[in-house]
């Protein structure tokens, strides 16, 4: 069985000639070439520019290769050690993607930089764009992340409220029970509106609450399906990577207003509402409405 060899057919051919290196150069780049072809090339050009970059070579004799020198030597003697292996390749030219468009955001494989499509156009290899594109998203995700840490615990604070709401008006039922008790008949229908009251503004504080609950669930959910599809991106090699980062960063166009993510104000029962002056006013009731024979409280 042929043993795996760390690099590709593709990576042992030189991006100038096509053909399999024969003596490989390395440019401070980091792009390899044949020493015959890049020597060429600059002498065609007229000026010592990467092929690939464009970035210009300071050293008119760049260093052989010599790990792409060996295993180029080892190729044209035993090519099946080099077993193949499955790559990605631009559908227009047949050639492996090598290079990262960055004004179209899009894959390009060398033959594609001179044609109509690409021409002019500032590209860089797939590593490096894969770099900088993974900080613009990551820069996206992390107050993602943060703003979703927002809203979960304002959800946990809703739930407490409602909770506590729930109490609250279970406690001041029975005090204003309590006092109506103390005015014997005539104070009892006015007990029962008053109760009437609290229980509508109970609901009413209940549903203002559950509204809010309900928002923050949609914003729960929408942040945490943005983060769970750019999750797999980023962990994904730089090909997927960069097929799916577009989407990835249009998805991360989302906001939130400050009274969104706030606390709802005056959501708590109004004590004083209902236990304030409550012997007063229903003595100064008792007084206007004592020759009637009930006592009408309008919770309106």
């Amino acid at each position: 069985m042929a043993q795996e060899c760390s690099f590709t057919m593709e990576d042992l051919q030189c991006p100038v000639c096509c053909e399999v290196f024969d003596i490989p150069v390395i440019l401070s780049c980091k792009h390899s070439f044949c020493k015959t072809c890049i020597q060429t090339h600059w002498d065609r050009m007229g000026t010592r520019q990467c092929p690939l970059c464009r970035r210009t070579e300071r050293s008119s004799r760049p260093p052989i290769n010599l790990a792409l020198k060996l295993a180029s030597d080892v190729f044209k003697k035993k090519p099946e050690q080099f077993m193949a292996k499955s790559v990605e390749r631009c559908s227009r030219h047949n050639e492996q993607f090598k290079l990262f468009c960055r004004k179209d955001a899009e894959l390009i494989c060398i033959a594609c930089t001179s044609s109509r499509s690409h021409k002019n156009h500032e590209y860089c290899p797939i590593a490096e764009a894969a770099s900088d594109i993974m900080k613009e998203l990551t820069n996206r995700y992390n107050p993602l992340k943060k703003q979703l840490t927002t809203f979960e615990k304002l959800k946990e604070s809703l739930v407490e409220l409602e909770t506590y709401i729930q109490k609250q008006v279970a406690e001041i039922a029975a005090e204003v029970k309590q006092e109506y008790e103390k005015l014997h008949t005539i104070l009892r229908e006015e007990e029962a509106a008053r109760l009437i009251v609290l229980q509508n503004e109970r609901e009413n504080k209940t549903a203002m609450v559950r509204e809010k609950l309900e928002e923050v669930n949609k914003s729960i959910e929408e942040l945490s399906g943005i983060i769970r599809y750019i999750e797999p991106i980023i962990i994904a090699d730089d090909l997927t990577f960069l097929k799916e980062c577009k989407e990835a960063i249009k998805r991360t166009n989302v906001s939130y207003t400050a009274h969104e993510t706030e606390y709802p104000k005056k959501a708590l029962i109004d004590v004083l509402q209902y236990l304030g002056s409550l012997k007063h006013g229903a003595w100064k009731r008792m007084e206007r409405d004592v020759h009637h024979s009930s006592v009408n409280f309008d919770p309106t």
